[in-house]
């Protein structure tokens, strides 16, 4: 879809092996990188979110409700 209300959210889990190299280095538990992969997906996921007009501000703003 690509247009407005209609817009659904799709969910791209992260690649754990994929990004595991770029965090062995660190002094981490194997849980610990794992949660530091997550958290850097969803920031950028977020970043990502935004310039696609899926910040959940612009959602609100979309809906009709005019409370943001």
């Amino acid at each position: 879809m690509c247009g407005g209300k209609d817009r659904l959210r799709f969910v791209m889990p992260p690649d754990l092996e994929k990004y595991r190299p770029y965090v062995d280095g660190f002094d981490l538990s194997e849980a610990q990188k794992a949660e530091l992969i997550h958290s850097v997906w969803a920031i950028m996921e977020s970043f990502a979110d935004r310039a696609f007009g899926l910040h959940p501000v612009q959602r609100v703003a979309l809906s009709g409700s005019g409370r943001i």
